[in-house]
């Protein structure tokens, strides 16, 4: 059995090792029918969420941030890799009936923000960075390669 198919999306999401990874890009496409979001896992591969027709879309920063009015120290447009200020502290994934329809509500803690998302399906993979295409690639902020150790 696929592991994608097995409903246990906390599973899937648990064995990359989320914690504290650096979140590197979440984009959408379709009206917010499409969100992805992807996490650093090491200097040659990434973990991609792809979530599917979205109904329900919330990302809040703490209520710190916003009354500091301090979203970010630098303009996310234009982050490098070491401006990122988002790392995942949890992801709770379940299922939820609406009518006869079963649906994913996905909770994504950063510590500094929270993304919420009710969609119909949510698939998990690692990705290694040299097969993505240059086009995916700008999604996100790619992790630089990391010095050997005791050259930096």
């Amino acid at each position: 059995m696929n592991p994608m198919d097995s409903g246990d999306k906390n599973a899937i999401a648990g064995q990359y090792d989320y914690y504290e990874a650096r979140v590197l890009g979440i984009t959408a496409e379709h009206f917010l029918s499409k969100v992805y979001l992807y996490h650093e896992y090491d200097c040659h591969t990434v973990v991609k969420y792809t979530f599917t027709e979205c109904y329900r879309l919330d990302f809040s920063h703490a209520d710190e941030q916003v009354g500091q009015l301090e979203k970010s120290k630098w303009k996310p447009e234009f982050y490098t890799y070491g401006q990122i200020d988002y790392f995942i502290q949890d992801i709770h994934i379940s299922k939820k009936m609406y009518g006869s329809h079963a649906l994913y509500q996905c909770v994504l803690d950063f510590g500094i923000a929270r993304l919420e998302i009710l969609c119909r399906d949510v698939a998990i993979e690692k990705l290694a960075l040299a097969r993505l295409s240059e086009a995916e690639k700008r999604n996100f902020v790619v992790p630089p390669p990391r010095s050997k150790p005791g050259t930096e």
